[in-house]
């Protein structure tokens, strides 16, 4: 048995430090399988952006006058369309492919809370209904969640931690597209489950966005090399903020519903 036991305790309180201990500790019994398969889809993911590269969105697009150049107010804004499209398409495409590892590592917290190990055959198998309903809720995410960030900061970062369940909702309660959306928001929306969630998930960032900034300081390497090593990282990343969200979702459960994932695993069905 593991020594976080079947999740979580009775009387364990929802902390931003048993938040963190809980995700540290799930993440490091299976680490290497989150790392490869989040690396793996991140770098197919930067394949794919390889074809839509920024390389044939000319600087400057020429205005109704055949002019161009940064006095062209009207290929200024052609332009700066083209390239928010751009992004926004990468970000669709990116969450799109993360939607393999989100869902199998979202398994692999609940077995390991359940005390269990687990495969990635198993957790594929586990989770390959929810995969289609998975791609759908990735790119509304996506959608709102930038639309709200370019609006103002703060609404982006509402909207961000408002649905940071929807993913384990969607896998481990089998939930469909809306009524995702309207859980996770219900789940999180209690103020100081919101407030513990936010400090939890901003540690984790920071420690990303540290290592990511470390990386790039290092002794200069080929772009392949580096291009490798910062994709390692990324990967870190978006485990770890995968676990702390699954993480976040049984502490969360348990302390409004007193359900733990043993009761979740019921509902799929397993043993």
């Amino acid at each position: 048995m593991n020594t976080i036991q079947q999740q979580p305790p009775v009387g364990a309180e929802l902390t931003v430090t048993n938040l963190l201990k809980a995700t540290a500790y799930i993440f490091s019994r299976n680490m290497l399988q989150y790392i490869l398969l989040s690396l793996a889809c991140i770098l197919l993911t930067l394949g794919l952006q390889k074809a839509f590269t920024l390389s044939n969105i000319p600087l400057y697009l020429p205005g109704a006058d055949g002019a161009s150049g940064p006095t062209n107010p009207e290929g200024m804004i052609r332009y700066s369309t083209l390239l928010t499209g751009y992004l926004l398409l990468s970000q669709i495409m990116s969450s799109v492919w993360m939607v393999l590892p989100a869902a199998v590592i979202t398994y692999g917290v609940m077995q390991r809370f359940r005390g269990r190990s687990f495969t990635f055959g198993e957790g594929l198998a586990a989770v390959q209904s929810r995969l289609v309903p998975l791609v759908w809720i990735s790119v509304a995410y996506v959608i709102v969640v930038t639309a709200a960030g370019m609006l103002f900061v703060v609404p982006g970062v509402v909207f961000m931690l408002l649905f940071m369940l929807v993913v384990p909702v969607c896998v481990l309660e089998r939930r469909g597209f809306f009524a995702s959306f309207q859980r996770s928001a219900r789940m999180i929306s209690e103020f100081p489950i919101y407030l513990k969630a936010f400090a939890a998930l901003g540690v984790v960032y920071l420690f990303v966005f540290l290592s990511k900034a470390i990386v790039a300081q290092s002794a200069p390497a080929p772009d392949a090399v580096m291009i490798g090593v910062i994709s390692a990282v990324e990967a870190v990343g978006v485990a770890l903020v995968t676990v702390l969200e699954s993480v976040v979702y049984f502490y969360v459960l348990y302390h409004l519903e007193r359900k733990n994932a043993d009761d979740v695993a019921a509902g799929l069905g397993l043993g």
